[in-house]
C-alpha cells in the first residue's frame, strides 16, 4: 500500500525479517511471562489495554526522546516494543544497514532470552510433574472458586436440589 501512496520507503527486507523475528520473540517472550500471573485471559486483557498506549508513548516514535526523562528511557528499553520500533523505522524508512540498528538488535535478542527464560521458569513442571512448579499461579480467586464447586457438589448431593433445606422425610 505505501507504494501505491508514494509514501517514502527505502526497505532493507533481510534486515527487517531479521528485527521481526527477534521482535516476535521478545514479544512472546514478555506475554508468556505476564500472561503466566494471571488465572483469565481476560485479566490479561485488562493489562494490555491500561499499558499499550504508556508503552507506544516510551517507544519514542511519538515524543523526541531528547525531551523523555532518561530514567523512563532506560525503562523503555525493557520494552521490546522499544527497540522494535525503533529498528523498523530505521529499516524500512531510513534504509538502515544491519550494523546501523545492530544496538537495537541486541537489545531485541537480550530481552527475548530474558522473558523467554522468565517464562520457562513459571512455567515449569511443579515437584508433581503437574502445573507451575512455584505455585505463584494461584490467586485470592481460587478460594471463591472452590467456595462455588463446594455448593455445587453440595446441591447436587440434596435430595430438594438446595444444600442449605432441610428435605421432606
Amino acid at each position: 500500500m505505501f507504494w501505491f501512496q508514494d509514501y517514502p520507503r527505502a526497505g532493507n527486507p533481510i534486515g527487517l525479517l531479521l528485527a521481526g523475528a527477534l521482535f516476535i520473540a521478545a514479544v512472546v517472550g514478555l506475554a508468556l511471562f505476564f500472561g503466566s500471573f494471571f488465572r483469565t485471559r481476560e485479566r490479561a486483557f485488562q493489562l494490555v489495554t491500561v499499558t499499550s498506549l504508556p508503552m507506544f508513548f516510551l517507544s519514542n516514535l511519538s515524543w523526541p526522546v531528547e525531551a523523555t526523562p532518561r530514567l523512563l528511557v532506560h525503562i523503555a528499553q525493557l520494552l521490546p516494543s522499544t527497540p522494535g520500533i525503533n529498528a523498523m523505522v530505521k529499516l524500512n524508512q531510513m534504509g538502515a544497514r544491519l550494523p546501523e540498528v545492530s544496538a537495537d538488535l541486541a537489545n531485541l535478542a537480550i530481552l527475548a532470552l530474558l522473558y523467554g527464560a522468565l517464562a520457562m521458569w513459571r512455567y515449569r513442571p511443579g515437584p508433581d510433574g503437574a502445573g507451575p512448579g512455584d505455585g505463584r499461579y494461584l490467586h485470592a480467586d481460587d478460594a471463591a472458586l472452590e467456595h462455588v464447586a463446594d455448593e455445587s457438589r453440595a446441591d447436587a448431593a440434596s435430595p430438594n436440589g438446595h444444600a442449605d433445606e432441610v428435605a421432606d422425610p
